[in-house]
């Protein structure tokens, strides 16, 4: 997940969050299984895209065995990809723990986890929930809640699109 800048008193300013979806059982290759470009990320109203270009993410699904498994990149999809999932903040990566994932019979996903970026002294606590539009477009929202001495302090949502590349 790209997050809009945070405040000051979180101590980071920008994170990649990659999500893990262990699925349950479905039929052969989905509308969701392939390689995904983000092209739109919103927050708020809406007037402002996130997702700059020169700092693109690319999703890759794939169904195997009943379960989507991922990979993803940041910047440069000849880089090496990371491993799905992953929470990686302007430091580095932080560990994750997934709370919950769930693949639902039309084909959407939907995750929960948290993920406490180094420092922070904030955890986050995420869900990303996609489905594909119908039109070669992969649509969801990220929510996130900040978590603060065990208790929720604020939070945000953010819109996401997806472009199919493959």
């Amino acid at each position: 997940m790209i997050a809009p800048r945070a405040s000051s008193s979180l101590g980071f300013a920008l994170a990649l969050a990659i999500v893990a979806v262990a699925g349950t059982a479905s039929s052969a290759a989905g509308p969701i299984d392939g390689r995904w470009r983000l092209e739109t990320e919103t927050y708020g109203d809406g007037a402002a895209n996130l997702a700059a270009a020169d700092n693109r993410v690319w999703l890759e699904l794939t169904e195997v065995a009943g379960r989507i498994r991922g990979r993803m990149w940041f910047r440069d999809v000849d880089a090496p990809a990371l491993p799905w999932p992953s929470f990686v903040a302007e430091d580095g990566p932080a560990p994750i723990e997934l709370l919950a994932a769930d693949l639902d019979p039309a084909g959407g996903i939907r995750v929960r986890y948290r993920a406490e970026p180094a420092g922070s002294g904030v955890v986050l606590e995420i869900e990303e929930a996609y489905a594909p539009d119908g039109s070669d477009a992969l649509v969801g929202t990220v929510t996130v809640t900040l978590i603060r001495d065990g208790r929720a302090t604020g939070g945000y949502v953010l819109h996401r699109t997806f472009a199919r590349e493959r």
